[in-house]
């Protein structure tokens, strides 16, 4: 009976997790939408972002400028970014510190022909641009990838509007104007909320995986089937009180 109590705890629990989390990514999913402006990846800065990942340079540089003054330095001439402008990221490489600076808007400083060249030169020999880059050199990376590479980078941020105001004033402002914002996303924006809003069905059934999951562990409990498992744990705090009572350990 106790196996079976916990076979049946054990799948209602599985069900439990799989239910919230079909939910969760539904609800996700709906309600990205990519920020004005926002392209697919081409299938080169594709290439170049998966030689972002695999040679580590996320764990030494963000790719998220919140809209804070030490963050100033990042923005380019552009906005701090915004969760929409991350849709087509797959894993997200925002990052966690930064040892070296933020590239959220790189691209819109290395423009161009001229820009891919000082890029190229970046990349085999950090300290020929910055004299105390701690930044190694990725000469060892052959012609293709550090060409895709450069590619990946000078596409972030680029696409995004300009925005020459306070670093400070900016949310305020956007949320008070949405200047970035067209009347067509904010459509979908709205029909996307209102079509993924927590109905009374999904709540019943939440309330009901989760009488499902504790029920059957508190009848298990109120049964006694549990007191096999409390009994040691019964007797080393006995002994732990008692350490001098012989009957302390029967």
């Amino acid at each position: 009976m106790r196996r079976l109590s916990f076979l049946l705890s054990g799948l209602l629990i599985l069900c439990l997790g799989v239910f919230i989390i079909s939910e969760l990514s539904i609800r996700i999913a709906g309600d990205t939408v990519p920020s004005p402006g926002l392209q697919p990846y081409s299938e080169v800065a594709l290439r170049g972002r998966q030689v972002y990942i695999e040679n580590g340079c996320l764990y030494c540089h963000t790719q998220q400028v919140r809209p804070l003054t030490i963050d100033a330095p990042y923005l380019h001439g552009t906005r701090p970014s915004l969760p929409n402008d991350y849709v087509y990221d797959a894993p997200h490489l925002m990052g966690t510190e930064r040892q070296g600076p933020d590239l959220t808007n790189i691209g819109r400083k290395y423009l161009g022909a001229e820009g891919a060249a000082q890029l190229s030169v970046l990349l085999r020999n950090p300290r020929l641009q910055f004299a105390n880059a701690t930044m190694p050199s990725f000469d060892f990376l052959s012609d293709r990838d550090r060409a895709d590479l450069v590619v990946y980078l000078q596409t972030l941020g680029l696409w995004k509007e300009t925005y020459d105001g306070p670093i400070e004033r900016w949310t305020f402002e956007y949320l008070r104007d949405v200047p970035n914002l067209t009347q067509e996303t904010i459509d979908q924006i709205d029909g996307l909320t209102e079509a993924r809003q927590v109905t009374t069905v999904n709540v019943l059934m939440l309330v009901w995986f989760g009488l499902a999951v504790v029920l059957p562990f508190f009848l298990a409990w109120r049964s006694g089937q549990f007191r096999d498992m409390e009994a040691p744990a019964l007797q080393l705090s006995q002994q732990a009180e008692n350490p001098t009572d012989p009957r302390a350990g029967e």
